[in-house]
Order: structure tokens, then C-alpha cells, then sequence
């Protein structure tokens, strides 16, 4: 479980990447939790999709904190510090 989550990137999100200095994923990760939310807003106009902005917020946080790992070990041991 340690190794697939990381609490500072699941709480901090972009920041934590920002002060990592992956700022290209974090531009990258940032873009996609911000079209998210929009087709989201979309979709439900009223206020009636608190459940589901909550949710989504909730997956936006987890996809940080899953990658966060990932791309870490990229950028350091591999020299990966790619947009994606």
C-alpha cells in the first residue's frame, strides 16, 4: 500500500508535485482534474451533483497520490521528466 499511495500527493496534489519538481506532470495532471470538471459542470448545471463532484474530487485526489510514486521514480532514477 505504501509503495501504490502517497498521503502528501492524495492531500497536497499539484503541490506536492510542484515541490517535487515534476511541474510538467503536474501542468499535465492539473488540465485533465480541470476538463474533468467542467464535463462535469456540464452535465449537471444545477446543483443537484454534489455526490458526484465529491466523487470526482475524490478520484482527482487518488489519481495524484497513485502516480505521485510512479513519476517520482521516473524523474530520479530514469531521468524521465517528460509531460506525461
Amino acid at each position: 500500500f505504501r509503495l501504490l499511495f502517497n498521503l502528501w500527493a492524495f492531500l497536497f496534489g499539484v503541490f506536492y508535485y510542484l515541490a517535487k519538481g515534476m511541474w510538467r506532470k503536474a501542468i499535465a495532471m492539473t488540465l485533465v482534474a480541470v476538463c474533468a470538471t467542467v464535463v462535469v459542470n456540464l452535465v449537471f448545471p444545477e446543483g443537484d451533483s454534489g455526490s458526484v463532484k465529491f466523487a470526482l474530487n475524490g478520484a482527482m485526489a487518488a489519481w495524484f497520490s497513485i502516480q505521485a510514486n510512479v513519476s517520482y521514480y521516473k524523474k530520479v532514477v530514469l531521468g524521465d521528466n517528460g509531460w506525461w
